[in-house]
């Protein structure tokens, strides 16, 4: 069984601190797990992806990747690049920015750059494909009856990846944590998660205890 807490501490096989986990990526279709994106720091400048095969081992306290994934080369979560955009294209009164010409032309101060007709726009993509959904730890979980009754705390998944449950924390001044069953879910967005079950059945759950 592997658990995937939020702010989790992620470690190499031979036991370099490479981050924490931010987000975890699934497929709402199948409710697979398919990656952590951990977030980025010291060791990384950006935030990274790891596929959930790479993952040895999982608990609230420590995650651990398989012997041989190099931190080094693992995959952006977004991916950054620069397109040729046509300024007729625009909008009128977009401003595109070519940075290679502008860093190299300064001109009179008070003085705007002259621009391009091939201007470049800089783009921003998640390097996951587009069915798949990176949700937040701490993303709220609304029952049927459309209460907020908690946020995600933590997913319990087994080896493969297949989520078992989704345990919550109480909003509440008890800070209660319960294991929702996985089909006790109805849909997951990455606004949030929302469960096919009303609050009070929700409220019926066992709170897990301090050790679980």
């Amino acid at each position: 069984m592997l658990e995937v807490t939020k702010n989790t501490d992620v470690y190499t096989a031979d036991d370099r601190h490479v981050g924490s986990v931010d987000r975890i990526v699934l497929d709402p279709v199948t409710q697979q797990l398919t990656h952590v994106v951990v977030r980025k720091g010291i060791f990384f400048p950006e935030d990274k992806l790891i596929h959930f095969e790479d993952i040895s081992t999982a608990t609230p306290e420590r995650i651990n990747l398989r012997q041989g994934v190099d931190a080094a080369q693992l995959d952006p979560f977004v991916e950054h690049h620069f397109v040729t955009v046509d300024e007729t294209d625009l909008p009128e009164g977009d401003l595109v920015y070519d940075p290679g010409f502008v860093s190299a032309w300064y001109g009179p101060i008070g003085v705007a750059p002259p621009m391009h007709r091939d201007a470049l726009l800089s783009v921003s993509e998640r390097n996951i494909p587009d069915r798949l959904l990176a949700l937040e730890a701490g993303s709220p979980v609304l029952s049927s009856d459309h209460e907020v009754v908690g946020h995600l705390e933590r997913v319990l998944a087994t080896d493969d990846g297949r989520p078992t449950h989704l345990v919550i924390e109480d909003d509440g001044l008890s800070l209660d944590r319960r294991a929702m069953p996985i089909g006790w879910v109805g849909e997951i967005t990455e606004e949030g998660i929302a469960l096919g079950v009303t609050a009070h059945m929700v409220e019926a759950v066992v709170p897990l205890g301090p050790d679980e």
